[in-house]
């Protein structure tokens, strides 16, 4: 995998469908590939992190990432776990909106 360090600090980039591939793992899964316009960001920024067989990576959702296509006979399985606030919770403890609270203390100060 390659990731761009510091790219999680930045908005939430626009994304579209770049290709959709039915028949998946089972008959109902449906994948896609989707992107960012490269003009957004600074490719040569990007770190490859090689993983090995069935390795895995932790990352942050806003982190802009990328794979090189899959060469193999078999799927490229994936489990994305996206961990987050809800409701009531979800702006107190959202890490910008900590960020910002704690931005607007210390600039009080």
């Amino acid at each position: 995998m390659q990731f761009v360090p510091g790219s999680h600090r930045g908005p939430l980039l626009p994304h579209h469908v770049v290709h959709k591939r039915p028949g998946g793992a089972t008959t109902h899964s449906v994948g896609a590939t989707i992107a960012t316009n490269s003009n957004s960001f600074d490719a040569s920024l990007a770190v490859a992190c090689p993983l090995p067989v069935g390795g895995a990576t932790a990352h942050h959702p806003l982190t802009l990432h990328y794979t090189g296509p899959n060469q193999s006979d078999g799927y490229r399985r994936a489990w994305i776990v996206h961990f987050a606030a809800y409701g009531f919770f979800r702006f107190r403890l959202h890490p910008k909106c900590v960020a910002k609270r704690l931005r607007a203390l210390v600039s009080a100060t």
